[in-house]
């Protein structure tokens, strides 16, 4: 079958969409939100709450001004995404925030706070799920005092649990980048437009080898997990059999930029740092291959005045070398 390379675009485009969707699951819409502070007893009520409306850019937004808003969903598992069987995979509540203050409750529990500068967090929610299990997921939300706050992202990821293990999510990340690196570009060129774009393809033989494999995947038979990762893998050699991939090595570091005196007070530098550095330490114990890197002394001094138990955590993890030390500026 022989491909231009529009038409390979487009192929490739929806693929990644349709292997992306069989394993996440967009919670946006499905929010159900109350303005203000409440007591527990007022939560329990939150099923009679009204469902979010996203503004133009799909956010949940409410005003500026330390507002609080707290979101309520309840997520059921689902036998499939996209006819994939989501059995026994791990999964993760992805969220982004533009927050003074987040809160994360899972099933009445407090599992994650998060500020201005922590905003993001994949929580895990289960490591083996079983279909028709539920969780309930709260938010706490506290705006800005000089911006307006926003819920940006939320949905649920489902992964393979097992290191060396593959799910359709994941091979569909790895042909983005495999095809925006034949491109030269963003993934983004690959969207359909009219008239069709005429790309430029770093390696034409390359761009329509990829554009047959992905045309060749048996899309019938995504319902036997065994038979269609067996389609995944041969799809993968595509780019494992490139050299040029292989000659590039990521070495990631995590870090996160605390200002001491931005626009807050400096007893809010230290709410932060603390909610920060916690946030870090529990997702190295989900995470243990993570390492993160913080400068400043003026923070690990206060800490160790102020919170000798969590600068006593922060050393022991300096000495397992999955935290580093850097920079040294004072402020």
């Amino acid at each position: 079958m022989s491909l231009s390379s529009s038409d390979g675009g487009v192929l490739i485009n929806q693929a990644i969409a349709r292997l992306r969707g069989m394993t996440r699951l967009d919670l946006q819409g499905g929010w159900r939100f109350h303005r203000g502070d409440i007591s527990p007893e007022m939560i329990e009520g939150w099923r009679d709450w009204s469902l979010v409306e996203l503004n133009d850019r799909g956010h949940v937004a409410w005003s500026e001004g330390g507002r609080v808003l707290w979101l309520a969903q309840e997520v059921n598992i689902p036998a499939n995404l996209g006819g994939y069987r989501l059995e026994g995979l791990c999964l993760k509540l992805s969220l982004v925030w533009w927050a003074q203050l987040a809160e994360v409750y899972v099933n009445g529990s407090l599992v994650q706070s998060g500020d201005l500068f922590d905003c993001r967090t994949a929580i895990v929610l289960s490591k083996s799920v079983l279909p028709s299990s539920k969780f309930r997921i709260f938010l706490r939300l506290v705006s800005p005092g000089h911006d307006r706050g926003a819920l940006v992202a939320s949905s649920c990821v489902y992964e393979a649990g097992k290191v060396g293990e593959i799910d359709p999510g994941f091979i569909g990340d790895e042909l983005a980048v495999y095809s925006s690196y034949l491109l030269r570009g963003n993934i983004d060129e690959l969207e359909l437009r009219s008239p069709p774009q005429v790309f430029s393809v770093v390696s034409p033989q390359r761009w329509q080898e990829l554009g047959e494999a992905v045309s060749r995947i048996n899309w019938n038979i995504v319902g036997d997990r065994h038979l269609f990762l067996r389609e995944l893998f041969r799809l993968r050699q595509c780019w494992e059999t490139c050299a040029d991939l292989k000659l590039v090595k990521f070495r990631l570091l995590g870090h996160a930029h605390l200002d001491l005196a931005w626009l807050w007070s400096v007893a809010e530098t230290w709410s932060v740092a603390i909610k920060t550095f916690e946030s870090v330490l529990a997702l190295q114990d989900d995470f243990p291959e993570l390492i993160f890197a913080h400068s400043t002394p003026a923070l690990y001094a206060w800490l160790e005045e102020n919170r000798p138990d969590l600068f006593k955590l922060i050393q022991n993890r300096i000495s397992e070398k999955r935290w580093e030390v850097v920079a040294g500026l004072w402020g």
